[in-house]
């Protein structure tokens, strides 16, 4: 039996929840700035499921809402094949020798065609050896026929990219050279190898010894056979990078409201109240720009999380404006940079143990 996206959520919003009032209560009070820890810690603690179980319900259908999400606009640009791939290309001096072709985003269908590019040179290599086959009409005919019916349906920038003309024979020519890049590190390698050896065979004939070298070319080159697969790993980890960000902007709220003696578990818990409910209204937000094909609604939801934030530190730390104000423009920029470098980290993780 054929189970479909939206079945799947509604059996599982059954099987976990079985529309409990605790639940039902928990979710529209996360609309509101700071309600729900201060009840959690105005003595009605009973009424609500524990803080780190409701972060990880919410987390787990907004990644699997953003999984679903990317894998609908992975089909729309596969179906939509205009401007799949962006390149820059520096053309100095012997075409064939010296195309250094930048990507700035790669897809199976790279792959693919490269290959395929491989394998048409060497037929066309085999046949060069047979003088009988360039006067025989016939079997001309059939090779082309053959090459014809190997070449695979791909975008059209993609063709541009790894196959050009020769100015002087008028032959397709494979790029020289492909870069792999994993942003901190690349290394350059001869187009044809990509497409004709395994990674080990690769990293061997090049000698490459240096971890950063063999670590770029393994992962660059998996990258580039499923590029969805990173994607998929990077947004599963995001929990544990929001968790991480929590652990440490908690101690942040400590050192800012030291004089109020509150333990280290009260900033924790508010900031993952928080949390949970950004994810449940970015989560929205998303799913309304992919239904009405727009941005709008992330953009506003991030800008409104960010006053959201502001309103639940004055309501729960009871401070006045004005203190609230300066310690809101002290935590925000540390938040930003401390986000900004463990997401960068997530990344990172990812990239070695894709």
């Amino acid at each position: 039996m054929k189970l479909s996206f939206w079945d799947m959520l509604r059996k599982l919003w059954s099987n976990t929840f079985h529309l409990e009032s605790k639940f039902l209560r928990t979710f529209w009070e996360l609309f509101i700035p700071a309600r729900i820890t201060l009840n959690f810690f105005g003595g009605k603690q009973q009424r609500y499921p524990p803080p780190l179980r409701v972060f990880a319900i919410v987390a787990f259908f907004f990644l699997l809402l953003a999984n679903h999400l990317f894998e609908q606009q992975a089909q729309s640009s596969g179906s939509n094949k205009q401007g799949g791939v962006q390149l820059k290309v520096d053309d100095s001096g012997d075409t064939t020798r010296n195309r250094n072709i930048r990507l700035q985003s790669m897809g199976a269908d790279l792959f693919k065609y490269g290959a395929y590019i491989t394998q048409k040179k060497g037929v066309q290599q085999r046949v060069a050896q047979h003088p009988d086959w360039q006067t025989d009409s016939s079997a001309r005919k059939a090779v082309d026929s053959l090459l014809q019916w190997m070449q695979p349906h791909v975008d059209s920038s993609i063709i541009l990219l790894l196959e050009s003309k020769d100015p002087k024979t008028g032959k397709s020519l494979l790029a020289d050279t492909l870069p792999i890049n994993m942003g901190f590190h690349s290394v350059w390698l001869r187009a044809e190898d990509i497409f004709l050896y395994d990674v080990d065979t690769i990293i061997q004939r090049y000698g490459f010894s240096d971890w950063k070298d063999k670590l770029v070319v393994r992962q660059g080159i998996k990258s580039m056979r499923d590029p969805s697969a990173m994607v998929h790993n990077y947004i599963g980890s995001i929990t544990w990078t929001l968790l991480s960000i929590i652990t440490l902007m908690a101690l942040v709220l400590k050192l800012l409201y030291r004089r109020q003696q509150r333990y280290y578990m009260e900033h924790f818990i508010f900031l993952l109240h928080y949390h949970t409910s950004g994810l449940l209204v970015l989560g929205l937000a998303l799913f309304l720009d992919y239904q009405l094909h727009t941005s709008w609604f992330a953009s506003i939801a991030i800008l409104g999380l960010a006053f959201f934030l502001l309103i639940a530190m004055r309501r729960f730390y009871k401070q006045y404006w004005g203190k609230t104000l300066l310690k809101y423009f002290i935590f925000a920029p540390v938040y930003f940079i401390a986000s900004l470098a463990l997401f960068l980290l997530g990344v990172l993780v990812v990239l070695i143990i894709f």
